[in-house]
């Protein structure tokens, strides 16, 4: 499959020509206008109408909220059926993203999110493999407002949970974290890892067999593992 980019000033056409080349060829549009992601914003952006975008896939319009009600730092992207080809040493595979991811960050917390995000990968040779993914990751500084751009992260409790599952033809992996209790960062360790206190839990299953890990901080550098 073929890219073809499209740029130029505005008001010159651009996406006229784009519906015309993807209705010709059974394309599909992906937006990189920066205005045209934000909800809202029809009249001042050209955006296509609802009409266009109806007769032609569009991709990354009215993605973002331009009122934020807590920081402007907040990212939200949906897939629905968002297809991309990769072509390597001549072999091409596909692959289809479904679902919902978010990042947050504001001065006190750093937030990501994958909520029902599944992959389906098509390889060359016909075969499929699945990854469905639901997971969060959080931070929280100690010190309120501490989580400065350009500056190394503060010290604060960090959180993981979620699961995953891969599946290729007969053979399945699932995996399963959690912090309980979270993890805490610390900026001033010398040693890694820089967590002096909490405990990662990890359950992984492959093809029916399960296996556990636990990995317990007790201070700079220093960690115990389990394995059952």
């Amino acid at each position: 499959m073929r890219v073809v980019v499209i740029a130029g000033p505005t008001g010159t056409g651009k996406s006229e020509l784009a519906v015309r080349l993807a209705q010709s060829t059974g394309g599909e549009i992906v937006n990189f206008d920066s205005i045209q992601l934000y909800r809202g914003f029809d009249i001042g952006s050209a955006k296509p109408p609802a009409e266009v975008r109806t007769r032609v896939p569009h991709h990354l319009i009215d993605v973002i909220d331009p009122t934020p009600t807590v920081t402007d730092r907040d990212v939200k992207l949906v897939f629905t059926d968002f297809t991309r080809i990769e072509v390597e040493d001549g072999r091409e595979r596909s692959i289809v993203l479904n679902g919902t991811r978010e990042a947050t960050r504001d001065a006190s917390v750093i937030s990501q999110r994958e909520t029902n995000f599944q992959t389906v990968y098509t390889f060359a040779d016909g075969h499929t493999a699945t990854s469905d993914r639901t997971w969060a990751i959080t931070f929280m500084a100690d010190v309120p407002g501490s989580i400065q751009p350009d500056a190394p992260l503060p010290s604060g409790t960090l959180s993981v949970g979620g699961t995953a599952t891969w599946t290729r033809d007969a053979n399945t992996y699932s995996l399963t974290v959690s912090t309980d209790p979270v993890l805490h960062y610390n900026a001033s360790c010398t040693v890694r890892p820089k967590f002096d206190a909490g405990t990662f839990h990890a359950t992984v299953t492959r093809n029916g067999t399960t296996s556990n890990v636990t990995i317990v901080f007790s201070g700079c550098g220093q960690y115990t593992v389990t394995r059952s």
